[in-house]
């Protein structure tokens, strides 16, 4: 009796390691249905990512396309208007690709390679603008300025002289121009660009200054204090800063 109940025992112990081992394959078998099943869900999703990032490169390469240099002009341009300097670069280069002889594109890029600090750079658009355009004011004016602040007074006098050229009564680069004089000791050459300065421009307060400056130099001391009497009314600070040099 003991051995039926030995044995009786033992088959009921097979079947249920039977049914046990069925349901953990069963289970298994479900886990990687499912983890094959998300697996392909993942792929498919990576691969509708990479057809809509495709159609979109093409599109924005389509785009780019059909833009002419005016439509790259007119983007780069509100790029630097929103101070986004390198994709104002990146428009201006692709207007160039278009029309390499376009003096405002070369021009506008030469901006942006000075406001980025790029003054060498900078200077070769410019310069390319020039050449392009030989009657380009706003260029040779930055070129002045570029080249007066780096010190080079016989390039940025070349470049002040061709905005007069073009623009005779532009007080602040004959300003610029008198200063250089100034620079290079030609005195009576500064003088006459500072007096054509505040002839145009009668407020111009450091054209008055620089003239009271020269008129020191000068030993004028008469001519030196009625500048000193016109900068009271019109920049004090100019004014004593030009008194002390008079009395000094």
């Amino acid at each position: 009796m003991a051995r039926v109940k030995v044995r009786n025992l033992s088959k009921a112990r097979d079947w249920l390691i039977l049914i046990i081992t069925a349901f953990t394959f069963s289970c298994i078998s479900f886990a990687c249905a499912e983890k094959a099943s998300v697996i392909k869900d993942n792929d498919s999703e990576i691969k509708e990512e990479i057809v809509a990032a495709g159609e979109n490169e093409k599109t924005a390469e389509s785009e780019a396309g059909s833009k002419t240099q005016e439509d790259w002009l007119a983007l780069g341009v509100t790029y630097s208007s929103e101070g986004r300097h390198k994709e104002a670069m990146d428009a201006f280069k692709e207007a160039i690709k278009i029309n390499p002889d376009s003096a405002e594109a070369h021009y506008r890029l030469g901006l942006e390679y000075k406001e980025a600090g790029n003054l060498q750079y900078s200077i070769r658009a410019l310069e390319q603008a020039v050449r392009l355009n030989p009657d380009f004011t706003d260029a040779y004016l930055s070129l002045g300025l570029i080249y007066k602040k780096a010190g080079v007074d016989n390039l940025a006098l070349e470049a002040f002289k061709n905005v007069v050229r073009l623009d005779a009564d532009n007080a602040n680069v004959l300003n610029h121009i008198g200063e250089i004089y100034l620079n290079l000791q030609l005195r009576n050459e500064a003088l006459a660009a500072f007096l054509k300065a505040v002839k145009i421009k009668p407020d111009f307060a450091q054209a008055h200054y620089n003239l009271g400056s020269v008129y020191v130099l000068f030993n004028n001391i008469g001519s030196a204090l009625d500048e000193y009497k016109t900068l009271v009314n019109i920049d004090r600070r100019l004014a004593y800063k030009l008194f002390n040099q008079i009395y000094k």
